[in-house]
């Protein structure tokens, strides 16, 4: 049932919430009937809770439900583009609490010649049921992870060709009832193509060279 309602969530949230180039917006849902809130970076939305470059609130409270929130991404850097949520003390009302994290500015695939590695990891803990997520890129669902009492980790990964730009997101679920802190991220890695790598032995090699001369 969690699951059904989560990818519901996931679709009307894309459809809600259309992404301008490079910006984050966090939505928060109360399903209970307390209607949605989205926040985005540099202060739009319907609450003034970021700073440029990520989003910092709590504790945001909608209907029955209630959390601390913060997101933020990594453009880039080193090859690396990164997305991540953290939600801290949520408590999902009646029916459940939902929370989409999702950027659209990423373009480091556009440089890869090959595919890219994506990685989805998922951990926390949960009092009293469950918490699922999902990861995203371009709209596709890679990876799906439920966080329990247990406080067990989840990791998902995939590989695939990224264009420019690309979309990551996060969607995640609290059950009702459920009080959790948890936290999710998804990277995508662009690899170094071989070109790269023989540039870069070489350097060292001459590197080496000019070390022995002085020597």
């Amino acid at each position: 049932m969690s699951n059904t309602i989560l990818k519901a969530f996931i679709a009307s949230a894309f459809v809600a919430a259309p992404m301008s180039a490079h910006a984050l917006e966090v939505t928060f849902e109360d399903y209970a009937g307390g209607g949605s809130l989205t926040i985005v970076d540099g202060g739009a939305g319907d609450l003034d809770l970021t700073v440029n470059g990520s989003i910092l609130g709590g504790p945001v409270t909608l209907g029955d439900s209630s959390a601390n929130l913060s997101a933020s991404f990594i453009i880039d850097e080193a090859g690396v583009s990164q997305l991540s949520l953290f939600v801290g003390n949520a408590t999902g009302g009646a029916e459940g609490l939902g929370v989409f994290a999702s950027h659209n500015g990423f373009t480091s695939g556009s440089s890869a010649n090959g595919t890219s590695n994506l990685k989805f990891a998922l951990n926390g803990s949960a009092v009293g049921g469950d918490v699922d997520a999902f990861a995203t890129y371009n709209t596709t669902d890679f990876g799906f992870g439920r966080v329990d009492s247990s406080g067990e980790s989840h990791v998902a990964s995939t590989q695939d060709a990224l264009g420019s730009p690309f979309s990551l997101a996060l969607s995640s679920y609290v059950n009702s009832g459920v009080t959790a802190t948890y936290d999710a991220s998804v990277m995508a890695a662009v690899p170094l193509p071989a070109a790269g790598l023989m540039l870069l032995a070489g350097l060292g090699g001459l590197g080496a060279m000019k070390r022995r001369k002085k020597s």
